[in-house]
């Protein structure tokens, strides 16, 4: 293939890759350690959980806005003595 230099770029990219990382052009690259990787994977877990527990309240208050003022007072209640996740989690 030599359609606008690409053998020309690819012959003399590990030239262009030193230049980059002599300038420090280049970022370092960082790995996380394995027992980070799984404190974000949980973290990851609980937020999405957490997501999910939020949409259902709010798409039922949303029903609720739509019913009858006595009614919505009882369930209003009763969503918020939901237990909250971080008490799930322990």
């Amino acid at each position: 293939m030599n359609y606008m230099g690409i053998d020309h770029h690819r012959q003399y990219s590990h030239i262009t890759l030193a230049r980059l990382l002599r300038t420090g052009d280049i970022p370092e690259v960082y790995k996380r350690s394995r027992e980070n990787r799984g404190f974000q994977r949980v973290l990851r877990q609980r937020a999405f959980y957490v997501g999910k527990q939020t949409a259902v309240k709010n798409r039922l208050r949303a029903l609720l806005a739509q019913q009858g003022e006595e009614i919505r007072r009882e369930v209003l209640a009763a969503i918020e003595r939901i237990p909250k996740m971080a008490m799930l989690v322990q």
